[in-house]
């Protein structure tokens, strides 16, 4: 990925390469800031609320809520990851 925003910057831009490399590398890069700037905030404003997961009661909602999220992120983080790879496959 590095390599690819250093050819960028370079001025090289898009030139012969896919359209399609470009939307995986810039899905690559918006999942991310997602998970950044979103849901790692409220992800740990949820385990504030929780104290202990040990402890927790299985229908504490501040669980449920945080078990949620968390799944959701997962699946961003995989999405993120696939994205990149294909980005990355494409592009070279």
């Amino acid at each position: 990925m590095i390599g690819i925003f250093l050819r960028l910057e370079r001025g090289e831009g898009l030139m012969g390469r896919s359209v399609a490399a470009a939307v995986a590398i810039f899905l690559a890069v918006a999942s991310n800031v997602y998970l950044a700037m979103v849901l790692r905030p409220r992800l740990k404003y949820f385990q504030m609320k929780v104290d202990s997961f040990d402890s927790a009661a299985a229908a504490d909602p501040w669980m449920a809520r945080f078990d949620r999220l968390h799944a959701r992120s997962v699946r961003i983080l995989v999405l993120g990851w696939i994205a990149a790879a294909l980005g990355l496959i494409l592009w070279a």
